[in-house]
């Protein structure tokens, strides 16, 4: 699976082997010392944190914003309430 960072794909497979080797090799059958994987998972993590949109969902709304002069409210905000006759 790729990351959620294109920029990031080859770090996340580069973990994802040292993982599943690790769990296959190692976990399963009871050893558990230490964390190999550990400098390779702050690796990735700091490129995804660096290089990844933080919010994509946000970032496209903002995109499609852009020249549509749409607004957009956040979900549960809807104004005042307007009183009943």
């Amino acid at each position: 699976m790729n990351s959620v960072g294109e920029a990031c794909t080859e770090l996340k497979r580069e973990y994802d082997q040292c993982f599943n080797r690790w769990f296959a090799e190692k976990f399963l059958k009871g050893e558990n010392d230490g964390d190999p994987c550990g400098q390779l998972f702050k690796r990735y993590q700091l490129c995804v944190q660096v290089r990844a949109p933080r919010n994509r969902r946000l970032h496209r709304l903002q995109q499609s914003d852009q020249g549509e002069g749409h607004t957009h409210r956040r979900a549960g905000v809807h104004g005042p309430k307007q009183r009943e006759s």
